[in-house]
């Protein structure tokens, strides 16, 4: 954030330009400080948009992680234990 964005009262440095008041000195605030109401519109627009895919990408892992399924391959033939189909009885 630029420097531009300090109370003109005080010197705080605006945080938050939501606010229509310096949040140290309680001054109002000049009008280019704050955001306009498009600028708004905006950031809920991306927030909704972040919010949406996070959900989306949670759903698919809820989906795709099923250990239930035999992911491991069939019969330890990924070389876990038994002899992987080879005969050669794993670790001696």
């Amino acid at each position: 954030m630029a420097e531009r964005f300090r109370c003109p009262a005080c010197g705080f440095r605006v945080y938050n330009r939501r606010v229509r008041y310096c949040e140290k000195c309680k001054a109002a605030l000049p009008p280019e400080f704050q955001y306009t109401e498009a600028e708004l519109a905006k950031i809920e627009e991306e927030r909704r948009k972040n919010e949406e895919s996070v959900q989306r990408s949670r759903e698919r892992r809820d989906v795709s992680v099923d250990f239930g399924s035999g992911w491991l391959g069939d019969g330890g033939a990924v070389g876990f234990g038994g002899d992987g189909g080879d005969g050669g009885g794993g670790c001696d």
